[in-house]
């Protein structure tokens, strides 16, 4: 039994765990795939360990209003994975929820002994204290400019408050994370302050406010709703027993907190859809999904794979639908939503029962743990909460409510009451067990899968992944990867091509949405002059890719080889426009190589703002630019083409002010840098408006205007090096649908045209310096740099021609 240990002993093994999942695996197992593994071995061992000693003392799970409830929850994962869009992913990522699920069992055993209980609440405030001394760590980072991260050399003190927040993520992955540990933390430390007493009160509500800190950083108003609803239930639960609330029926008074619940959800999900679009996108295409699987659902963790399914890629980043009950819905099914519900509404009885059973201390406790899970669950009506850290609060939390505290600490009485089913431990130590068997193969092909990445010549990365793929077939990454592998080789060698194509076929067939390998394909298609295959592939890349590159060649190939009227072509280009803005506007060369081309230039600016019409022009017909200019500027763009039109025309005051009047209006990184450029050195000002800018990852345009001022020659070769653009290459199928690092990149000649020619001139003004110095290994990787971020720039290719790259 766990009380034959000293409790100090067990407070530090609780500590270290709760450590190990509630920050190691939180940030670093998405990314690093020996600590996943890891992780699985360790819960593995534990786990079975536990459910093995439970059987052999002849005891079965917990006894508790949740366990059936639960137990079908993990049987149905099972069986809906069965059904699932990818049943091999699914299984995989099922393994989280049933570890999750089990290790909430063994919550609820431990803290049915009063020692325990309060040794696990010590060792959760101790975790999350540590977790938030590393994200006050991270704040004092930036605020006295130590270092220690990246953007983060410029004082606070110094320089003042940035433009924006910065995003902490050092702790937690995201900001609403954050935020939902923030306010549940917050929440339990103020609820057990009100229970202690003199300075240990003080002492937990000062650790409340420390734990509330940083949610305004987090920029999350689900965070803020949470934080209200929380202080809402505690209100509530001190005004259920006022005098004045006293004479009104326990049932009305019920039935007024079920309305005013229903009423308060209805506004979180209102706050939530005024405030973020991309929210309202993912919850209609959620629903798509659940239309089109009603029961069983995508699969246990698939929402990804469905959300490319019926929206393209988007959101191709995301992989849940930022919404708790949408997401269980879309990924198991109504049948999975019932049964989860059938989980909460037990929870929610159970915990009714033991507030009334509780008084004093105890109830201001449980007052406290339930504040936090009903802030916790409104959270996730706006947002998709389910790392590891928040995963074990909320276990520890629920646990605290559904566990039955046991009067004689006893081993022989604190079993005594568990249910006959007492095969139920080793049949899930079982599935541990299955689960462990299978990751060996998965790991050993993720190795191999890593070694064809890291090869250096094609034909061993071919070999390592044929490898990956016999210990793995049904992952079709690996397929995938070695159809990305061949690709090269058939441009290089046509004897492979039908090699090639025909494994990207094979991989499109089972995966439709990767728009990868379809813009892949028609460059081999395109290569082979294979006209009309290519324009196909094109076509169904355009059904997914959200970059605007699958129409914008497909308008290039049309209008090259005359296959479409003209008008197709057009709308095609001005569709690839709309759809890469605002991230990629078109300011490139390209937009002027041909008539069709200006054409649909005109036609996508004219329904623009009108200060993306002014960078547009500014790009590509200065003389165009008078005329936007507006008379009495009232927005923050309005005032930025007032500062941009008077600095054109030498009056540096008129433009400073309209730049600040931007700015005041709005912060924009392109507005710091316009200021910036108004003065011709580096001043304290202009240097206070590129730290600004820096704050806002505005690094390539902070560097050019630092290599203008810069006196240093090995200074000024250094910055123009930095503010040359960089080509980011894909990642989010292999990271998004897989659980693994890698990128699948397409070729240039189908990706977009790049930047304005203004931005790549620090290449063309870092040339001649590196030739000067004979730096030809620089030379080479910059221009290679150059020649990734704009395919289609005449100069650009004029100068590789002449460095023999082409």
């Amino acid at each position: 039994m766990p009380k034959k240990l000293p409790a100090s002993i067990w407070l530090f093994l609780y500590i270290l765990f709760g450590l190990f999942a509630g920050f190691v695996v939180t940030n670093y197992a998405p990314y690093l795939y020996d600590l996943r593994t890891a992780n699985q071995i360790l819960l593995t061992l534990l786990l079975g360990v536990w459910l093995v000693w439970r059987w052999r003392k002849g005891n079965s799970l917990p006894h508790m209003p949740l366990t059936i409830p639960l137990l079908l929850v993990l049987c149905w994962w099972l069986m809906s994975d069965a059904l699932s869009m990818d049943p091999r992913m699914a299984l995989e990522r099922t393994w989280t929820g049933i570890v999750s699920t089990m290790i909430f069992f063994a919550l609820v055993e431990l803290m049915r002994h009063r020692q325990q209980r309060r040794t696990v609440i010590e060792a959760l405030f101790a975790t999350a204290m540590v977790i938030l001394a590393m994200t006050l760590l991270e704040l004092a980072n930036y605020a006295f400019g130590l270092g220690i991260l990246a953007n983060s050399t410029y004082s606070w003190l110094a320089y003042g408050l940035p433009a924006r927040w910065p995003v902490l993520v050092m702790a937690q992955p995201n900001v609403n994370m954050l935020a939902a540990f923030c306010v549940m933390m917050g929440t339990l430390s103020f609820g057990w302050g009100l229970a202690a007493r003199q300075i240990a009160r003080y002492m937990l509500w000062f650790l409340g406010l420390l734990f509330l800190l940083p949610l305004p950083m987090t920029y999350s108003q689900s965070g803020y709703v949470a934080l209200a609803v929380a202080a809402g239930t505690m209100l509530l639960f001190w005004l259920w027993h006022h005098p004045a609330v006293q004479r009104i029926p326990g049932q009305t008074r019920s039935r007024l907190i079920i309305l005013g619940t229903l009423g308060a959800a209805l506004g979180a999900l209102a706050v939530a859809y005024l405030f973020a679009d991309s929210r309202s996108d993912l919850w209609q295409a959620a629903l798509q999904m659940i239309a089109q699987d009603p029961l069983t659902g995508v699969g246990y963790g698939l929402f990804g794979h469905g959300l490319r399914a019926v929206d393209g890629l988007r959101y191709e980043h995301l992989d849940h639908a930022h919404n708790l009950f949408l997401n269980i819905t879309a990924e198991t099914g109504l049948i999975g939503l019932g049964l989860v519900l059938w989980v909460g509404v037990a929870l929610v009885r159970v915990g009714i029962r033991h507030w009334q059973q509780t008084s004093g201390v105890e109830r201001i406790k449980l007052q406290a743990v339930i504040a936090a899970l009903v802030a916790f669950s409104f959270h996730n009506l706006a947002d998709y909460l389910s790392n590891p850290t928040l995963v074990l609060i909320v276990a520890v939390l629920v646990a605290y409510i559904v566990a039955e505290p046991i009067l004689e600490e006893s081993a022989e009485v604190a079993y005594a009451t568990t249910p006959p089913i007492r095969l139920l431990p080793l049949a899930l130590a079982g599935l541990l067990a299955l689960y462990a068997i299978a990751f060996v193969p998965i790991h050993q092909a993720y190795a191999h899968y890593q070694a064809s990445i890291r090869a250096k010549t094609m034909e061993t990365a071919l070999a390592e992944i044929h490898t990956a793929i016999s210990l793995d077939p049904s992952l079709r990454l690996y397929q995938a990867e070695e159809a990305y592998l061949l690709g090269p080789l058939a441009l290089a060698d046509t004897t492979r091509r039908d090699d090639a194509l025909a494994a990207y076929d094979a991989v499109l067939a089972q995966q439709p949405t990767w728009a990868e390998g379809w813009l892949n394909k028609a460059a081999l298609l395109l290569d082979d002059e294979r006209i009309s295959e290519a324009l196909a592939a094109l076509e169904q890349a355009a059904q997914v890719d959200a970059s605007g590159a699958a129409w914008l060649h497909w308008a290039r190939l049309s209008e090259q080889y005359n296959t479409s009227d003209q008008e197709t072509i057009i709308s095609a280009y001005v569709h690839s426009m709309a759809e890469s803005e605002p991230q990629v506007l078109p300011l490139a060369s390209f937009w002027q190589q041909t008539p069709l081309r200006q054409t649909a230039l005109e036609r996508f600016a004219a329904t623009q703002p009108i200060d993306v019409q002014y960078r547009i022009w500014q790009a590509h017909d200065p003389s165009r630019l008078a005329a936007l200019v507006p008379q009495t500027p009232h927005t923050s763009g309005e005032y930025w083409i007032v500062g941009e039109w008077a600095l054109s025309q030498g009056d540096v005051d008129t433009a400073r002010t309209a730049f600040a009047d931007a700015i005041a209006r709005s912060h924009q990184d392109s507005y710091y840098i316009s200021l910036a450029s108004t003065y011709t050195d580096l001043t304290p000002e202009a240097e206070l408006a590129l730290i600004h800018a820096q704050q806002m990852f505005a690094y390539m345009d902070v560097n050019r205007l630092r290599a203008q001022w810069a006196d240093d020659p090995d200074d000024r070769l250094n910055a123009l090096l930095a503010a040359v653009p960089v080509y980011a290459p894909r990642q989010y199928f292999a990271q998004v649908l897989y659980d693994r690092s890698g990128a699948f990149d397409i070729p240039p000649q189908m990706r977009l045209p790049g930047p304005a020619d203004a931005a790549l001139q620090p290449a063309f003004d870092a040339l001649p310096l590196l030739e000067a110095q004979k730096r030809t290994e620089t030379i080479g990787l910059l221009w290679q740099q150059v020649m990734n971020v704009a395919p289609f720039n005449d100069e650009v290719q004029a100068i590789a021609d002449a460095l023999n790259m082409n």
